[in-house]
């Protein structure tokens, strides 16, 4: 799973193929009104970028978009179902709601546990058993669900990658 923040956001979109833009003004400091279409619900949010994501490159690339600026459309949100990528484009990690944007950071952890069990199933299907014990003995599961669970903030923002890299937040 990856998680992208700004200019993450925007990075993740053109990876997929969408196109980004700039902006006629870029959308700078806090009490930005951004809407996640799967509630309804408005967020606070804290932003500060110049450049954005088109839409309808999004959906051309088979990305759904989340989240949206109230004051003038400009996606603020996008999600891949089949790569398990969700990113947006202000700052949850500001806290300018100040927990407006949390659950975030609850579905990336979701995201990443469930990649995590799916793994491991895998490997004791296919055999690996022994390694998977191994695993277990040098406490690899114990140390990477202490390093999500954790709740500091130089664990909970920025680079989270485990695994070589194969899961994380990009900022």
């Amino acid at each position: 799973p990856i998680f992208g923040i700004c200019l993450g956001h925007q990075i993740l979109a053109r990876a997929i193929g969408a196109e980004t833009y700039k902006l006629p003004f870029g959308h700078h400091g806090g009490n930005h009104p951004v809407k996640r279409l799967a509630t309804g619900k408005v967020e606070v949010t804290s932003q500060n970028h110049n450049y954005a994501v088109s839409s309808n490159s999004l959906k051309s690339c088979g990305a759904m978009v989340t989240h949206v600026n109230l004051n003038d459309g400009v996606v603020e949100g996008m999600r891949v179902d089949n790569a398990r990528i969700e990113s947006v484009q202000y700052h949850p990690e500001s806290s300018p709601g100040p927990h407006d944007s949390a659950y975030l950071f609850d579905s990336l952890k979701k995201l990443i546990q469930d990649n995590r069990s799916a793994r491991y199933s895998q490997m004791i299907k296919d055999g690996e058993s022994a390694r998977y014990s191994q695993m277990i003995k040098d406490g690899e599961s114990a140390r990477d669900s202490q390093m999500i669970k954790s709740d500091k903030p130089s664990q909970k923002n920025g680079l989270l990658a485990q695994d070589g890299g194969s899961q994380g937040i990009v900022n």
